[in-house]
């Protein structure tokens, strides 16, 4: 959503019931002809990484968002608790090309976005959507535990 509700969609997120996966869409779903989607993967038992690809004018490019304890924004502090700090790494280089850095301790912001690649406004739009759909994920995961009383037999 834009400024106000009348600004057109420019991306979106589905989410799979009973998956880890997810896919999202840059384009407005009112055209679904025109939506580009790409399937995020989960990859590993502990949610740890999520493989997505996308076109650039270069080809066709692998990235993965891996949660990290070591790369941050800069300037942001970088909580070692946190299993919401991301950074985006390009699969066949290694490089990091983006970081998502969690503000545990607000309530009313997630975090902080920042992106080193120059790849574009859809580059930089997907990878704001694929890491706000893991921030949203780790939300709901964490809520279904707590109102399952966080498994501790009680």
């Amino acid at each position: 959503m834009g400024i106000d509700n009348k600004a057109p969609v420019i991306a979106t997120c589905k989410f799979m019931h009973f998956s880890r996966d997810f896919c999202v869409g840059l384009g407005d779903l009112q055209s679904p002809n025109q939506v580009d989607w790409e399937d995020v993967i989960c990859q590993g038992f502990r949610r740890n990484n999520y493989r997505w690809q996308m076109n650039l004018p270069s080809g066709r490019h692998t990235f993965v968002w891996e949660r990290t304890h070591s790369v941050g924004v800069e300037d942001v502090p970088l909580s070692s608790i946190s299993y919401r700090n991301f950074k985006l790494v390009d699969e066949s280089t290694g490089q990091v090309l983006a970081v998502f850095t969690n503000d545990y301790l607000s309530t009313k912001k997630a975090g902080d976005f920042q992106v080193y690649a120059d790849y574009g406004r859809g580059f930089n739009l997907i990878s704001l959507v694929t890491v706000l759909a893991l921030y949203e994920k780790g939300s709901r995961r964490h809520r279904r535990i707590a109102a399952a009383g966080g498994g501790a037999g009680g």
